[in-house]
């Protein structure tokens, strides 16, 4: 399609098999109740920004080896994004914004963003970004920065679970004061600095939380970073200041090595 294409009624997209593609030269909005499925190999691309849930709710979901979904800036409404059995997505950022949005990767599926925004402003919103499994990944490219929560209202979430691992990047990582980064038995790979700023980071026992040397781990504004079992910080500096913000571990040891 040369241009942009928008779904103004509810409708279904099914683009299936190797070689299978639909490609929009502009934006792609997928709103009003309609749904994409790309499966077994199919292919979806955007030249420029993609909508999914506004207006209205819409859906995506990306299923098995080489099915892949890709485009711009992608904003995130009222409406999921999917990724299954190895699928892949490549986007510009990736904003959650909306009413109720959900993003989720597992059983192998990788997608790529150039940031990472999980509704950090100060309205009545919800938004979750689940990563789960083996294999499993969310990465934000270069200096991209990861931002989870506003100041007040709404409630925003990273899971990183099962195996499925987060990789940040270099960019700043706040997790504000609706925001919860949970690490149960995943792996989140910290590649920029991380401020817990008034919102919460857990990790239990069997999750693994690595910052890189040389960057900084914040508590402060009643953040709380919580770490089941022993954490390692090796050449990390860390910071707990103001009311109410701590960092606590059940380990009896800590290891802040630099």
């Amino acid at each position: 399609i040369t241009g942009g294409f928008t779904s103004n009624i509810a409708s279904t997209f099914v683009v299936t098999g190797a070689g299978s593609t639909f490609t929009a030269t502009s934006a792609l909005t997928v709103a009003t109740g309609s749904t994409i499925n790309i499966l077994a190999g199919g292919s979806v691309s955007s030249g420029g920004t993609l909508a999914i849930g506004n207006p209205g709710a819409g859906t995506v979901t990306v299923d098995g080896n080489a099915s892949s979904f890709s485009g711009g800036t992608t904003t995130i409404g009222n409406g999921s994004l999917t990724f299954t059995n190895a699928s892949t997505g490549t986007f510009g950022g990736l904003n959650l914004n909306g009413s109720n949005g959900t993003v989720s990767i597992q059983s192998g599926a990788t997608a790529t963003a150039t940031s990472l925004q999980v509704v950090i402003g100060a309205a009545l919103n919800t938004g979750t970004v689940t990563i789960n499994g083996a294999n499993s990944a969310l990465t934000v490219s270069g200096a991209g920065v990861t931002t989870v929560g506003g100041s007040s209202l709404s409630m925003a979430t990273l899971n990183v679970q099962n195996d499925g691992v987060f990789n940040s990047g270099t960019g700043n990582i706040t997790v504000n004061a609706t925001g919860d980064i949970a690490i149960t038995d995943g792996r989140f790979n910290a590649n920029g600095n991380v401020t817990v700023n008034g919102g919460s980071l857990t990790r239990d026992a069997t999750g693994l939380f690595v910052m890189t040397s040389g960057k900084t781990l914040t508590a402060q504004g009643g953040g709380t970073a919580s770490f089941g079992g022993f954490q390692n910080f090796n050449g990390v500096n860390v910071t707990v200041t103001g009311a109410g913000s701590a960092m606590t571990m059940t380990a009896k040891s800590l290891n802040i090595n630099g």
